[in-house]
Order: C-alpha cells, then structure tokens, then sequence
C-alpha cells in the first residue's frame, strides 16, 4: 500500500499549480529548495523574458540559455541586438508572444528573421515595430507559414510591399486581429489582395487605412483584406482626409458585415462618420469630450439597431474610485437631448458614459425605451457621496430580492394560477406601494413597492426606482465601483 502523502508539497502537480501563480524571485527561491522542485518550478522562472526588466538575461551563458530556452513563452521590449542574439539558440523555439523593435542594421534585420522562423509553428501575438523615424524599414514576413497560431499581429512603422501582407495574411489561418500604425504597403496595379476569411477587428487610423501607400492614391484600402470585418477602432485622433461618401462606399463594399466602431476623433469627425458612413450601426464608442449635440443627433440615427454605447477612459480607474470625483460635464446643459438616446435607442444594451452626469428631473419626463438594459455606468446630479451610492445602490439591490421573491411565489406551487387565468400577477402585493410614482404606469406598480415607504423624493429612492424599472440589468456605476448582480 502507498504511503500517505501528508504534505500536499510533496504532490509535483500541486507545486506545478503553485508554480503558476508566484513571481519570478519567489519562483527562484523555491527552485533553491531541492532538485525534484527545481524542475517544477523552472518553468515558472523562464516563462516570460521582458528586457526592461531583466537587463542580465544577455550576460547568461549559451549553454543555460540552451538548457532552459524551451520554457520560454514570453518575450517582451526585444530591442538590442545583444538581447536578440541571446535568444537564437535553437531551444528557444516555443515562444507565444513576441514584442521587438526592429533596429535598421541587416544584421538585426537577419537574426529577427531567424527568431521568427524559430517560433513561427507556436506565435499566438507578434509585436514588430520600427525604431522611430527609420523611414521605409522593410520587415518581408514569409518566415510565417500555413498553419501558424497566430491570432494577433500589430506593425508599425514598417514598410513591405502589397504581396508580402498578402502572403502573410494567407499563411496565418487563425489571425483575428491586426493593429497597424504608419505602415507603408508599396502597391502596384497587379499587387496581390488576398481577404483573409477570419480577422473580425482592426485597430488602424483613418489615413492608414485608406493611404497605405502614399505613392499609390488609387491603391484599394486596407479593408479590402477583411472582409468579415466587424469592429473597427481608429485609436488615434486624426481628421477625416477621406470623402464621407467614399468612405462609406468602400466601407459597404469590402466590410459589409462592419458594425462596431471605436473612434476617439473631435466630434465632427464622429458626426460625419456615425450619420453618414454607417448603417445599422450596433456599437459605438466615443471620447466623451468629443462627443457634441451633432454626434448626439448621429448616434440617434441608429435607434433601431444599436446596442452598445460606450467611451474611452482616459483615466482607467475611474469605474473603481473610492469616493466620487467631481463632475466636469460638458454636454451638463443638454440633459434633455442626452435622454433621448435612452428613450429612442430600444435596443441598447449597454449605456456606459461615465462622465456624463444625468438629471433625475429630466430622466422622470419620460419612460426609456432600452428595457434590456443591462449596464449602465452614468454620474447622477445629488448623487454625490459614496455614502448616497451605496443607499441608492442598496435599495435597488433590495427591490430586486423582494421582486425575485415575489415570483417564487407565484411561479413556486404556492398559488394557483393557470395559464389562462386573468388575475394581475404583476401585483399581487398592491398595498406594499401606498406612495405610488407619478410618472409610472400602473402595470409598474410592482417595480417600485420596496422603496415606497422611504422618503419619495430622495435622490436615493428616485434612482433605485429608476433602476428597478429594468429587469435584467446586472451592472451599475454611479460615481463609485461597478456594483453587479
């Protein structure tokens, strides 16, 4: 009979489990213990090579390097030749994800290719870009073959002509995504333009995407490789150097199923685009400062098929403050065109404009039509201690338990209710709401009966009972954190 185990250390796979989780320096140390932990934990110490971090990963003998290079997954800030140089032992041919500045010299040009073609049947990200200002830097790429992982490419700054991206293209079967950023694609009237069946989203300005050679005006844009397209994400803050009507004509023409789009230009750049460039767009997202009444009255354009509206956060923790930040709302004083995007947009989903600052007087004018509403992350006017959040937040969260509690009720076995019966059962509790709102219909009588006996026009109760009126929204952000159900 086996003896116990008393210590779960002593099981390889609990320490290959723990291996997964500790930092490298804590990973050394328990490699230091004794040889049966060395080898659980190596993985952990060479699994990621970033080059701002360990400096002295150069200075390491080939033969460490060869012993141990098939753990490494990881490469990160490759910039120096010496640092490229150390990872070309033939071990090293497992990484995943690759990040590297490729420097002008052939040399460089040369051991980059060799480390590619290395790594080309395991990459699932490469990240290659040019050494600023290094004009026309050619990165010819057919070290990628057929049947490579790869699902995420970013270029940038890089020069190739447009059969090479082409043949790039085709040998990357699992490519998803690609970001491109002052990439010159040298086009000639017979240049190869193969569409690749799988990528869904790119991240590429406007004058990348339509200028992809600046010798080559007539050249097809770049959406003509993709043209299962779905989302598009400008990134960059450019003006629009194209004609609203050949952009949406070319925009029809290669991506037809192109529904998302993520463009943080000045407002009438996004007006122009959103009123003129699309159809049926389904999500948007915006920089909130730019977004202007002509944007408003685009974006509405789209009622009837968009689902989710959002912005791009300059600050990344916003959605996670401890106390509210003040309010700096530009668009403060149009409170009532603002509402008419949850009003009219039936569809939307998702309403996450964090610097937006809602007025309650002006949300109570009229019913939201967007009922399956699932998030929204909006500021509301007197909602402005953490302490108002919580309460506001805690009686929508208790509207939400007595509803659920309700219908267990009444769906449970507890009542005998038939198919055809004609009794309400919506309310079957009418007397728990004697302080009805006056802008609900009576149908909504059962939304708001667990903040009836509170005071009504407190800023809490009038934003819980706003909440309550959607069934399945699940996150809300008032000032604070993201609360979910």
């Amino acid at each position: 009979m086996d003896a116990v185990v008393k210590n779960p250390l002593q099981l390889p796979e609990i320490r290959a489990q723990i291996a997964r989780i500790l930092e490298p320096k804590d990973a050394v140390a328990c490699a230091q213990v004794c040889r049966a932990w060395t080898s659980d934990f190596l993985a952990s110490i060479w699994r990621v090579v970033d080059f701002a971090v360990h400096e002295r990963f150069v200075a390491l003998d080939t033969e460490t390097i060869a012993k141990n290079g098939h753990h490494i997954r990881i490469v990160k800030n490759l910039k120096e030749l010496a640092q490229l140089e150390a990872l070309l032992s033939l071990s090293v041919s497992r990484v995943v994800s690759l990040t590297m500045v490729i420097q002008p010299s052939l040399r460089f040009r040369v051991n980059s290719y060799d480390l590619l073609r290395q790594n080309s049947a395991s990459l699932e990200f490469l990240d290659l870009a040019a050494v600023p200002d290094s004009k026309n830097l050619s990165v010819p790429m057919d070290v990628l073959h057929s049947g490579s992982k790869l699902t995420v490419l970013k270029l940038q700054g890089v020069c190739m002509s447009r059969n090479s991206f082409s043949a790039l293209l085709r040998g990357c079967d699992a490519l998803v995504v690609v970001q491109m950023y002052k990439t010159s694609l040298v086009s000639r009237s017979s240049s190869d333009i193969y569409q690749h069946p799988r990528v869904d989203s790119l991240v590429a300005p406007l004058n990348q995407v339509f200028h992809v050679d600046d010798n080559s005006p007539n050249a097809q844009p770049l959406l003509a490789h993709f043209p299962s397209l779905r989302t598009w994400n400008t990134f960059d803050y450019g003006e629009l150097d194209v004609s609203t009507p050949v952009f949406k004509e070319q925009a029809t023409k290669y991506c037809p199923m192109l529904k998302s789009f993520y463009c943080p230009s000045p407002g009438p750049v996004v007006a122009q685009l959103v009123l003129h460039g699309f159809e049926r767009l389904i999500e948007l997202k915006v920089k909130y400062d730019h977004l202007t009444i002509d944007a408003i009255v685009a974006i509405l354009t789209h009622h009837k098929s968009i689902w989710h509206l959002d912005t791009f956060l300059l600050q990344k923790n916003i959605l996670e403050s401890s106390d509210p930040n003040p309010v700096k709302d530009h668009l403060q004083g149009s409170g009532r065109i603002m509402q008419l995007i949850p009003r009219i947009c039936n569809e939307l989903i998702t309403l996450s404009f964090p610097l937006h600052e809602m007025d309650m007087d002006e949300v109570e004018k009229g019913s939201w039509g967007c009922k399956y509403l699932m998030t929204l992350h909006v500021r509301v006017r007197g909602l402005d201690t953490k302490e108002k959040i919580e309460k506001a937040i805690m009686l929508w969260k208790t509207g939400r338990n007595v509803r659920k509690r309700k219908w267990s009720d009444i769906w449970g076995g507890g009542s005998n209710l038939d198919e055809d019966s004609d009794q309400d059962v919506g309310d079957p509790k009418p007397d728990l709401n004697p302080c009805p709102s006056p802008d609900l219909d009576d149908d909504d009588d059962d939304r708001v009966e667990p903040v009836s006996t509170l005071e009504f026009n407190s800023i809490e109760a009038r934003v819980a009972r706003h909440l309550l009126k959607f069934d399945i929204l699940e996150s809300v952000w008032l000032g604070t954190e993201v609360f979910t159900v």
